[in-house]
């Protein structure tokens, strides 16, 4: 607020607009504003978007999918408690089996393929990339694709055109 006020504000005029403030009504929608007027508000959707939705990912779909998903999640931890109820003694041991001998090996193993890749790839890319100015012109290439690319994005998700040039919302 200091920074709106050319000079800032007096602590005496602060504690003048708090004591203002404080002696206004408070102010609540009524009830079934949201029905009335925000449920009137639209938003435009981009065409590929409605597009997606309506073919690849109806509604119906989706509740199906996140149901299938909710089910098998349930229905896996529900076995592994029966498991687990059922032979404690092996499951214990599992774990401390698990927790001492293969966790060591997967990240030693994910680490070994890890440094072979790095190894791998490495040499290729020196190889292609002889000089500074390929890497440059590679750069510029790429930051290039990148803006033709966030063009080609925008104009498919902002409103369409007619065929005198006015934009309209597309519904």
């Amino acid at each position: 607020m200091d920074d709106l006020i050319p000079g800032g504000l007096d602590p005496a005029d602060d504690h003048a607009i708090r004591r203002y403030v404080s002696t206004l009504q408070a102010f609540t929608p009524s009830p079934g504003f949201v029905e009335r007027v925000l449920a009137r508000v639209w938003r435009p959707v981009p065409r590929w978007l409605r597009q997606l939705r309506e073919r690849v990912l109806p509604p119906h779909r989706i509740r199906a999918g996140v149901a299938v998903l909710a089910a098998g999640a349930f229905l896996w931890q529900a076995a592994l408690a029966v498991l687990i109820a059922t032979f404690p003694d092996r499951a214990t041991s599992g774990l401390a089996r698990l927790t001492s001998d293969a966790w060591p090996w997967l990240v030693e193993t994910g680490r070994d393929y890890l440094a072979r890749g790095f190894d791998l790839v490495t040499p290729t890319i020196t190889t292609l990339l002889p000089s500074g100015t390929v890497v440059a012109a590679l750069s510029g290439a790429a930051l290039t694709v990148m803006t033709v690319s966030t063009w080609g994005l925008y104009r498919l998700a902002g409103p369409a055109r007619s065929a005198k040039g006015v934009r309209h919302a597309v519904r």
